[in-house]
């Protein structure tokens, strides 16, 4: 077992969340009296559960200036009364009372926190009015995670159920249940919980287990179940324990490079999954049940070794002679049967995670119609969809705030599910577009994306991954969706969203949102774009006056270091330049929108809450307006190195660029007192750190001042008669003249150019080896998608393989290349209108990489460590080349 490190939780945040909130009315004075009531708990409640509601009660009424009284003042009841579900409830008022009844204690924690939502939308005054309100869950589930609770896996390898730290503190689990959220899932796997005839206890699956229990029965008395996140059956490598002493539970077929998929069309795999289920539920009956990628993330049975868009074979599926939907079907069924067989009311919630843009193959899109009727088929919302943003379609793959959906492939399976209950995966607190805040305050968005999985029958939930799960706005809107039959208008629920936050000025900050909401769907849809581009921290991206091609980082991990300027690497189907138009037109309307709530600032401000949602607001205006500005700065430089100008020309260049990293530095001075007064902000939820944060904020001010003594150098360059692209050749170009022999370990190569083609000659190749080539090519500032292809020798024969644009914007881009192999070398040759920059240009970036026999080299370089969809090249180990 690898060693479990405790996070380091030294967030503010962290505290805040164990304080309980009360509502602030401005208009109000802190010591008056204005009146008495009483609460009369007519619901029958053995367990006590309403307790917890109950004291939510006291605590908002009495900060409205009231007194509990035994029998004295406004009376809120609470009643049993047959409804016609789990959780429906109502709510009748008439002067000098509220009276809640439901059939259940659910029902009425909901009718309470509705209550307590009409007193603070009337300024903290008990309602009088007549009126009778019912409401009733179209989402039975509704599930959320702590934003610090481990992810068990790098950068920090903790299991929440192995330390001693209260991941749920009370305040915390109130606030969930205030927002509407009935189960919260935390990370595990089943051979650490459970115990079978096929395998031996874990050492500290008792510890895990004692954990579980009580969390579970902390939970329970705010009304939210605790469900299990896993990724199971979890294929296994060949060393392991399992496979080893029973084979028969894996997939025949061994493919080179991938653990051991798990067969369900063993009877023993069966067994083994009913047995190992049975036991972790009947050791904790009170879960909700188990969140299982069964397909899609890792591998896992034996359809995870096809793509989602590969619809050939299992390499093995002629021996079991079922279609692999099928072999699906049988693995679900297991897991679901154990799961019941320990706890009635637990359920499976099968997750197919097929983020990828392409086509899906036609066993995805059977996935549906095959899940056993007792299990939740639960598809990402917006996977695969199509948006035209300035005039083009764009497909785009995982998850987005700022596309509404559903994707095309998301309807079609809820339409096909008919046999059972749907599920869906969003994220609407934020996503990968713009992680680094609580929320974007967009709850438009949140309506229509409700109200469609309310068209579509969806029955479950799934609001966030480990970004996107802080409590807040979209909390709380996505909580009250879930009741809604959408007879009302949108404006009608924007309205009573708002109003018990904002009171009276609720109309002014719809007015905000509904600004934001325009604003955010011009964020460019591009699955790049969202993971790479400098949005979630812009003030810790360089100014690069010169081409370094430093590779972008993933911010979901801490390791890689910001600063890069490889901008294209962001810009999978999308130019630059409609990149920039985009986010410089969303920053322009987010400003709108800010004029609408910072006069707010002055009136609430003796309320944290208040100014920490509208300084949200504001570092979400700095973050967009940073990034177009880099846009811009990368656009200028593009000309910069490509363009013949004057010589006045590239001065006023660089001068223009000068200026962008003034407005940069000027946008980071912004940002530290925001930062300073909410540590949420610039927190991470994947990379469990503030990827940015007052202090390196700070410390960026410094990195802009060493980019403008590069920009001085250039500058002076420039004034002694240097062309700028005359300068980088001289600073840090490594520029590869043609049919120039270049020798590695197990190869020798050169390149030319011969009637509009580019050739890349490999020889003294090791005899009788197959290889894997990747070429890269990228132009010579980096701002167009790098173009990889990707070929195999083997037996004498080229294969290639499927370029990735396929599976990122859903084209399968064609670059025309060809090989011919003989004597133990190769001749690949690529047209020069494939090659980004090579013809407008005259000049590109080229890199490539062989793997002989499992070990890779690089022709130039040494690599980094691998990044999603980008591989281990990096661009700044490239060689300059002129046609």
């Amino acid at each position: 077992m690898k060693e479990n490190i405790l996070p380091e939780l030294n967030f503010p945040f962290v505290e805040e969340m164990k304080k309980f909130s009360r509502p602030f009315f401005p208009d109000k004075k802190a010591s008056a009296s204005y009146g008495k009531w009483h609460l009369k708990a007519a619901f029958p409640d053995e367990k006590n559960l309403l307790e917890t509601a109950y004291e939510s009660c006291r605590r908002y009424i009495s900060s409205g200036g009231y007194e509990e009284c035994d029998f004295d003042g406004y009376l809120l009841e609470t009643k049993q009364e047959k409804t016609e579900k789990f959780e429906a409830y109502f709510l009748t008022l008439s002067p000098g009372k509220c009276v809640i009844s439901a059939n259940d204690t659910e029902g009425i924690r909901r009718g309470l926190y509705d209550f307590l939502d009409l007193f603070c939308a009337n300024e903290g005054v008990l309602p009088e009015k007549e009126e009778v309100i019912t409401r009733k869950p179209f989402l039975s589930i509704r599930l959320g995670r702590c934003p610090f609770s481990p992810i068990k896996r790098w950068p920090v390898n903790t299991d929440e159920l192995l330390d001693d730290i209260d991941y749920y503190p009370d305040a915390y689990l109130e606030t969930l249940a205030r927002d509407g959220i009935n189960g919260i899932w935390l990370v595990t796997q089943l051979q650490e919980l459970g115990v079978s005839s096929f395998t031996q206890e874990d050492p500290h699956r008792k510890q895990r287990l004692a954990k579980l229990s009580r969390v579970a029965e902390k939970c329970s008395r705010y009304g939210i179940k605790v469900w299990l996140f896993m990724i199971e059956p979890f294929a296994l490598p060949d060393d392991a324990p399992l496979y080893q002493k029973h084979p028969e539970l894996f997939m025949r077929a061994k493919i080179p490079g991938m653990k051991n998929c798990f067969c369900p069309a063993s009877e023993s795999t069966i067994q083994y999954l009913r047995e190992i289920t049975k036991d972790i539920f009947s050791s904790v009956p009170a879960l909700g049940g188990i969140v299982d990628i069964v397909y899609g993330e890792r591998p896992t049975t034996c359809p995870s070794t096809k793509f989602s868009h590969d619809d050939s074979p299992i390499l093995c599926q002629d021996q079991c002679k079922l279609n692999t939907n099928e072999i699906m079907q049988k693995a679900l069924q297991a897991i679901s049967d154990g799961i019941k067989a320990g706890s009635k009311d637990a359920k499976l919630i099968a997750w197919y995670y097929m983020p990828h843009a392409a086509p899906l193959a036609s066993f995805c899109r059977n996935f549906a119609k095959y899940t056993p009727e007792d299990v939740i088929a639960q598809f990402n919302f917006e996977s695969g969809g199509e948006k035209i943003q300035l005039g083009k379609k764009h497909c785009a793959g995982d998850y987005w705030v700022s596309y509404e959906g559903p994707a095309e492939r998301y309807r079609e399976a809820a339409l096909q599910r008919t046999n059972g209950p749907m599920g869906a995966k969003l994220q609407l607190g934020c996503g990968h577009e713009l992680t680094p805040v609580p929320y974007i305050p967009v709850p438009e968005i949140a309506y229509n994306k409700y109200k469609a999985m309310y068209e579509l029958n969806v029955k479950s939930v799934m609001q966030s991954w480990y970004i996107g799960n802080f409590p807040g706005l979209m909390e709380q809107a996505c909580g009250r969706l879930a009741f809604e039959d959408f007879t009302g208008s949108k404006e009608e629920f924007l309205l009573r969203l708002a109003r018990p936050f904002w009171g009276k000025y609720a109309k002014e900050v719809m007015q905000a949102w509904s600004i934001f909401n325009k604003a955010y769907q011009l964020f460019p849809f591009s699955l790049l774009f969202q993971y790479y581009a400098p949005q979630n921290a812009f003030m810790m991206w360089k100014y690069h006056f010169l081409p370094d091609l430093d590779p972008l980082a993933p911010p979901w991990k801490p390791n890689f270091e910001f600063g890069g300027d490889t901008i294209g690497e962001a810009m999978a189907g999308f130019t630059l330049e409609d990149a920039a138009i985009l986010m410089n037109e969303m920053s322009s309307e987010w400003k709108k929108g800010m004029e609408k709530l910072l006069p707010l600032k002055e009136i609430y401000k003796e309320s944290i809450e208040h100014l920490r949602d509208i300084g949200n607001a504001e570092l979400l205006g700095c973050l967009i307006q940073g990034t177009g500005c880099l846009l811009d700065f990368f656009l200028l430089r593009k000309r910069l190195y490509t363009e013949k100008l004057i010589q006045n020309e590239y001065i006023s260049l660089i001068e223009e660029m000068k200026q962008l990293l003034s407005q940069h530095k000027e946008l980071c001075k912004k940002c530290i007192p925001i930062l300073e007064a909410d540590s949420r902000l610039g927190y991470h939820g994947e990379a469990l750190c503030r990827i940015f944060d007052e202090e390196k904020t700070a410390k960026a001010l410094l990195t802009a001042e060493e980019s403008m003594k590069e920009a001085q150098m250039l500058l002076d360059a420039v004034k002694s008669g240097m062309t700028p692209l005359q300068y980088a050749e001289k600073t840090i170009l490594d520029v590869l003249p043609q049919n120039t022999e270049q020798k590695a370990e197990n190869f020798k190569w050169k390149w030319q150019v011969e009637k509009d083609k580019f050739l890349l000659n490999v020889y003294d190749l090791p005899a009788g080896k197959d290889v894997s080539i990747k070429a890269y090519f990228t132009d010579m500032t980096g701002t167009c998608f790098p173009m990889q292809d990707v070929f195999n020798i083997e037996k004498g024969e080229c294969i290639r393989k499927q370029n990735i644009l396929l599976i990122l914007t859903g084209e399968n881009f064609d670059s025309n290349f060809n090989v011919e192999f003989h004597n133990n070398s190769l001749i690949a040759a690529w047209p020069l209108s494939s090659i980004p920059g090579a013809v407008r240009d005259k000049m590109f970036r080229f890199t490539f990489s062989i793997n002989i026999a499992g070990t890779n080299t690089l022709a130039k370089g040494e690599g980094g460590i691998g990044r999603l969809y980008l591989g281990n090249i990096r661009p700044n180990e490239t060689y300059a080349m002129y046609v």
